[in-house]
Formats: structure tokens, C-alpha cells, sequence
């Protein structure tokens, strides 16, 4: 737990997790499912959601997988990140909807999810949400193969874990936060001059060590500042975060 808790970076703080699952069930199965609620502005950096997810969020699986972390094996056909959570996928829908842990020593007698495992190896079976403050964040779970592994103290182990996981990962995202307060402009989201500098000077050193040429392109706005004067700074503001997200979209993200 303390390796979790000690972590600034949220794939290491899902690693760790699923590391102390496994060390203190003796269980080597297990998935964490992080989601998109629905009608959310934009997911993570990298996972773009399919036109098609919000409508089919509306219908059925109100939750889109962000990220599906699984400890071994093949992940099961239909986790796709950017697309909705499988409707067959009564347990983690559960959780999710419900906002409640599942406990099964032993799932195939379990009268109400035992249809749930109809096919797959599961025996037994804990499920836990993760919170980030009052937001839900996802769904860390074990599975075990075999009946009777599971028991409460597992269970009250799993909860516990969430809750670190769920601080550690509030941490992990206010540090990011100040982060990229420290090193991009409020206004439009681009670095300072002061990342710049060290940047342009790695870059200009790898070209020289590598024998190759270098481009630098400065761009001004035409009359932006008779512009700025006629129609005020708030539009101003606005032309310089429209052209700065362009500049953005036409660059390459390395």
C-alpha cells in the first residue's frame, strides 16, 4: 500500500495497485477498468472517444472504458478503450451503477450473478469502486479459479486498497495540475518561454551532433493589436487560444 500511495504517476499508482492485490490475495488475476461517465467533456490525453460512444452510452452502457489495466492473459473481446463497457458485463456494471463493492467466495452458486461467469474460469470473485474524491473513477478487481478463496478479510482488504488507490490517484492528478501550471501559459495551454529555451537547446545540440538541418518558425497575428484595441481583450483572448489550438492540432504530438 505504501508503494501506492508514494506514487505521482497515475499508470505506476495502477501498476502498484494491482501488484498489492495480487501480493496480499495470492491471486495472480485481476483487471482495473477505469470509465468515462457519461456526457463527459473529453477523456484522457491519447484515448479518443468514437462519435458513436455517448449515443450508445445513452442506450444501455452508460459507461466508456478510458483504460483497461489486466495483470495476465488476453483482454476479452469487446474492451475496447473509447467504447462502452460490454452490457453482458453484468458485474462491473453493477458496481458502477450501484457504486457498491461485490463479494463471491463463490460465484457459480451465487444467485445472483452466477449466470454472470457462465463460460469463463471464475470461481470466485471481488470487485471494489474506486473513488477520486466524490467522483467515480473505476473498478478494481481478483478473481480467483478456484471456490473458497476469497474471504471477508480479503474483501475488507480490496475496499482498503481502493480507498489508497483513490487518494493516492487525487494526488497524483493536483500534482499534475500545478505541473502544467508551472510550464503552459493560462491562456492558451502552449509552454512558457521558459521550457522553450532548454528545449530549442536539446534540439539545436541533436542537430548538430547529428548533422542535420533545423527549422524555427515564429508566427506573428496580423493587426492583432488594432484588433485587440477595436473589439476588446476578451475576443483578443479568444483569437489567441483559437490560433494557439491550431498550431496545437497541426503539430506533431512528439
Amino acid at each position: 500500500a505504501a508503494d501506492v500511495s508514494s506514487q505521482l504517476d497515475p499508470e505506476k499508482i495502477y501498476e502498484k495497485a494491482m501488484e498489492a492485490a495480487i501480493a496480499l490475495t495470492g491471486n495472480p488475476n485481476g483487471t482495473f477498468i477505469l470509465y468515462v461517465p457519461p456526457r463527459v467533456e473529453a477523456p484522457a490525453s491519447g484515448v479518443q472517444l468514437d462519435a458513436d460512444a455517448n449515443a450508445s452510452a445513452s442506450a444501455g452502457s452508460p459507461f466508456v472504458i478510458k483504460k483497461y489495466y489486466l495483470v495476465k492473459g488476453d483482454r476479452p473481446a469487446g474492451y475496447e478503450e473509447g467504447k462502452p463497457i460490454p452490457g453482458r458485463d453484468l458485474v462491473h456494471l453493477f458496481i458502477l451503477e450501484n457504486r457498491q463493492s461485490i463479494f463471491l467466495a463463490n460465484a457459480r452458486s451465487d444467485a445472483l450473478f452466477s449466470h454472470a461467469f457462465e463460460g469463463t474460469p471464475i470461481r470466485g470473485y471481488i470487485g471494489v469502486p474506486v473513488y477520486t474524491g466524490d467522483e467515480l473513477h473505476g473498478v478494481l478487481s481478483i478473481e480467483s479459479h478456484e471456490d473458497g478463496v476469497f474471504d471477508h478479510d480479503h474483501w475488507h482488504f480490496m475496499a482498503l486498497l481502493a480507498d489508497i488507490v483513490g487518494s493516492a490517484l487525487q494526488d497524483a492528478f493536483l500534482y499534475e495540475r500545478i505541473r502544467q501550471l508551472a510550464i503552459r501559459d493560462g491562456l492558451t495551454g502552449l509552454y512558457v518561454h521558459s521550457v522553450f529555451q532548454p528545449r530549442f537547446a536539446e534540439e539545436f545540440g541533436r542537430a548538430k551532433a547529428g548533422g542535420r538541418a533545423l527549422a524555427l518558425l515564429m508566427i506573428d497575428i496580423d493587426h492583432f493589436k488594432n484588433f485587440n484595441d477595436e473589439h476588446g481583450h476578451l475576443v483578443g483572448d479568444r483569437v489567441l487560444k483559437e490560433v494557439s489550438a491550431e498550431l496545437v492540432r497541426l503539430t506533431r504530438k512528439d
